[in-house]
């Protein structure tokens, strides 16, 4: 279920907060409601499919709605790859033959969101393909981490939230 609510304080309107409650129900329903609310536009890769369930006392605004989301995405092996005027949802595993997004550096412009990129990290004072070893275990199956010696990079398509663990890390 869902429901809204909006507070109107003088002649500004509050942000337009919404209490979801999702129990057990078709991830399909999912991104239907999402989309609802925020205006975005989706197509669904037909491998997307399972049940979800979020429970959420708290209203949450449009943003936070979204984020949560992206969140439920991955908790589910599906990752949001941007498109034009369109979000595609595909499974995670396949998520690197898409044109998500690419940040080169260590943490700028990182949000810490569940949503996928890929990174290009230099490294200095160590070699790259041993802290790529040393990373691999703590990506999910579905991600990728690949070293490139001849410039000591490493290229990492991840959620930007474990980027930026990973960043910490690597720091």
């Amino acid at each position: 279920t869902i429901s809204s609510n909006s507070a109107v304080t003088g002649t500004a309107q509050a942000a337009k907060t919404y209490n979801i409650d999702f129990s057990d129900v078709d991830i399909r329903k999912v991104i239907e409601t999402v989309s609802e609310i925020t205006g975005r536009n989706f197509l669904v890769d037909d491998r997307v499919q399972g049940r979800v369930t979020v429970i959420g006392p708290k209203a949450l605004t449009e943003a936070e709605i979204y984020q949560v989301f992206l969140s439920v995405l991955q908790v589910k092996g599906f990752a949001l790859v941007p498109s034009g005027k369109l979000d595609k949802i595909v499974p995670a595993a396949n998520v690197s033959t898409y044109g998500i997004q690419m940040k080169v550096g260590k943490s700028k412009g990182i949000s810490g969101v569940d949503a996928y990129i890929t990174q290009i990290i230099p490294i200095q004072n160590t070699d790259a393909e041993d802290l790529k070893n040393l990373l691999t275990p703590l990506l999910p199956k579905t991600d990728s981490i690949t070293s490139y010696n001849p410039t000591n990079l490493l290229i990492v398509t991840t959620t930007e939230s474990l980027i930026s663990r990973l960043n910490q890390i690597i720091a």
